[in-house]
């Protein structure tokens, strides 16, 4: 099942260019891209995307530094490993 991206309790549909917010026994808002709002909402949601490149990024990155760590260590073994026999 596919779910459309969400932003501030608010629905983001790209197919229809708009925000949508509904909560039980209230009548749904509808927020078009192009609005003042809903360019404050796109904002808002490009920057969070951002954050959580930088995260996925930076995950990347600590995780190539660990893989570099752990080659050096089996170097280091293999090398005292020599040394000793």
């Amino acid at each position: 099942m596919n779910c459309l991206p969400m932003i501030d309790g608010y629905t983001i549909d790209v197919r229809l260019k708009e925000f949508r917010k509904m909560k039980l026994g209230e009548l749904p808002e509808f927020i078009p891209f192009h609005s003042e709002k809903g360019q404050e909402l796109l904002k808002k949601y490009n920057d969070d995307l951002a954050k959580q490149w930088d995260a996925a990024q930076s995950r990347d990155e600590v995780a190539e530094i660990i893989d570099e760590m752990e080659a050096i260590e089996d170097d280091i073994e293999g090398f005292y490993s020599i040394q000793i026999n």
